[in-house]
């Protein structure tokens, strides 16, 4: 736990300030669920399921392969190896989550759960977290408010004077003093230190990017942000679709006709390009106001759009705004990120 995972300035981190960043923001708590969940599994398997999922194992232990670019054994057992792990409790891990998903009804069902044993719980709690790729997830975040930290040019002494700070420390230490059976000894200082970089991340957070700067930002975004409004109809069979496309377009049939003929229902859209497929943009980006676009695969169904508006992204959009507003923050996080963080671990 006390391995250090990247460094900003002088400052290291490691798993145990990622676990207690998460802990603090209310996220850790599902890595235990999903363990206890997965440990009743387990157990349930061994004593009344005569299943074998060998087969979805295999698949889903080449699916954790490709994922990490890890294309031999060697190379798995040497991804294992670097974070203190063996086959067993990695085969496991993935076994845990093969089940929690094959028997997911079932365990809401369950009137007592399975008793899991406490020292089995915390053997199992590290495989887990780095397994199912929480601990790595929690990590980057962790890099974040680290660089967004250094970059403000504060510092964590500076935020121990603040009173909130130091209450909303004692409230966290309720909820990581759980895990000090797991963790480092020195838990006060590590969960104040996470409480005061989440503070300042969150107060970074809130301060609004200048206009000139939203507006470099919704230009590099125009594309994606243009919005569609119109009406829908969506068809079981390619062939229905297509007649309701000619009837649109070259008879000029009203498409509330056209929905009533059909049995089928006439629906209103509005949706942002980048909210849709990327192999179904380039239709809607090529048409113009008063066109017909389809017909498109929508899962299983095919769709036919009759466009009413099509309008450019401005600022004046209070959703427009708020997306440049958030693209604007992560492009700046993953700026400081990129120049302040040095990761010792590739995660």
């Amino acid at each position: 736990m006390i391995q250090t995972v990247f460094r900003v300035g002088d400052e290291h981190y490691d798993w145990a300030d990622a676990v207690i960043s998460w802990v603090i923001r209310g996220l850790w708590a599902d890595v235990e669920v999903d363990l206890m969940a997965g440990l009743a599994c387990e157990a349930r398997l061994a004593r009344e399921s005569g299943e074998t999922f060998a087969r979805q194992l295999e698949e889903q232990a080449s699916e954790f392969r490709y994922e990490r670019g890890l294309l031999s054994a060697d190379e798995t057992l040497a991804w294992l190896a670097r974070y203190g792990l063996d086959r067993d409790s990695w085969e496991r891990a993935l076994l845990r989550s093969l089940l929690r998903r094959h028997w997911s009804e079932q365990l809401e069902g369950e009137d007592e759960p399975i008793p899991i044993s406490e020292p089995e719980f915390w053997r199992e709690l590290w495989p887990e977290s780095i397994c199912s790729g929480a601990l790595a997830r929690a990590c980057r975040e962790l890099a974040d408010r680290a660089a967004i930290a250094a970059s403000a040019g504060g510092s964590v002494a500076d935020e121990k004077a603040d009173d909130a700070t130091r209450l909303a420390c004692a409230e966290a230490l309720a909820h990581t003093e759980a895990l000090a059976s797991w963790l480092p000894p020195d838990l006060a200082a590590r969960t104040e230190q996470a409480v005061c970089l989440e503070h300042g991340y969150q107060r970074e957070r809130q301060v609004e990017a200048e206009e000139r700067v939203l507006g470099a930002t919704l230009v590099r975004q125009h594309l994606d942000w243009i919005r569609i409004r119109g009406r829908s109809l969506l068809f079981e069979r390619e062939g229905e679709a297509r007649e309701a496309l000619l009837r649109l377009r070259e008879d000029a049939d009203e498409i509330g006709t056209v929905a009533r003929d059909a049995g089928v229902a006439e629906k209103s859209v509005d949706f942002l390009l980048d909210q849709i497929h990327p192999a179904l943009r380039s239709q809607f980006t090529s048409a113009e106001a008063g066109e017909v676009v389809g017909p498109l695969p929508i899962f299983d169904a095919f769709g036919v759009y009759q466009i009413a508006a099509k309008e450019l992204p401005a600022l004046s959009d209070p959703e427009i705004r708020q997306r440049a507003v958030d693209r604007t923050w992560r492009d700046r996080v993953g700026h400081e990120v990129d120049e302040r963080v040095r990761w010792e671990i590739a995660l």
